[in-house]
Parts: structure tokens; C-alpha cells; sequence
């Protein structure tokens, strides 16, 4: 029940993401940045909790399913800062887009 939840939260934080970094207004940006924000620290609250439930079944995956996802959080905000700087490279964006992929994939194989 909990892995269903946290894949569509991880849905939104990829369109929320994705969203902020094609834009080019800067209020747009920071209405991304805040919905990115909300919803990382929900999922990394929900993955504390699928870490907790899963991990005397599934310890490395459940290990790294937590460090995908404080990866991809960390990734998040430094693309959005490089954004407001103006320093955002095509590459950092898309290590962004593939770790939350990434993280997305390892909370599917707890299902």
C-alpha cells in the first residue's frame, strides 16, 4: 500500500521537477521549486517508513532505495540553484530526470 503512494509522489516530483527546469520565468521556477521541494520531504518521510517496513526483508534494497532517494533530493536542489544562477548545464538536468528514475525503480522492486 505504501509503495503505490510513494511511486505517484514520485510521479508528481518528476513533473514538478521537469517543469521547473524548462521554465524560463523565474515565479514559475519558484513555484516548482516549492511543489519540489513539498514533495521530496514527503517522500523521504514515506521512505523512512518503507525502509523501516521492508528492510528485515530486503535490506540492500531497501538501503538503497533510501540512498537514491536522498540522492535524488540533493540533485533537485542543486539543479534548482544552478537554475537561479544561471549556470544550469544540460547535464546536470538530465543526472537529475535519470536519478529520479533510478529512485523511482528501486521503490518499484519493493513491491
Amino acid at each position: 500500500m505504501l509503495v503505490p503512494v510513494i511511486l505517484c509522489a514520485w510521479l508528481l516530483l518528476l513533473a514538478s521537477t521537469c517543469w521547473g527546469i524548462f521554465l524560463h520565468q523565474d515565479k514559475q521556477v519558484v513555484k516548482a521549486l516549492i511543489i519540489s521541494r513539498g514533495l521530496y520531504i514527503i517522500i523521504l518521510i514515506l521512505e523512512v517508513v518503507l525502509v523501516l517496513h521492508h528492510f528485515n526483508q530486503q535490506p540492500w534494497l531497501a538501503g538503497a532505495n533510501f540512498v537514491a532517494s536522498v540522492v535524488a533530493a540533493s540533485l533537485i536542489d542543486i539543479t534548482f540553484q544552478r537554475k537561479f544562477l544561471g549556470l544550469l548545464t544540460r547535464a546536470i538536468a538530465i543526472t537529475t530526470i535519470i536519478s529520479i528514475i533510478v529512485a523511482m525503480g528501486l521503490a518499484l522492486g519493493l513491491l
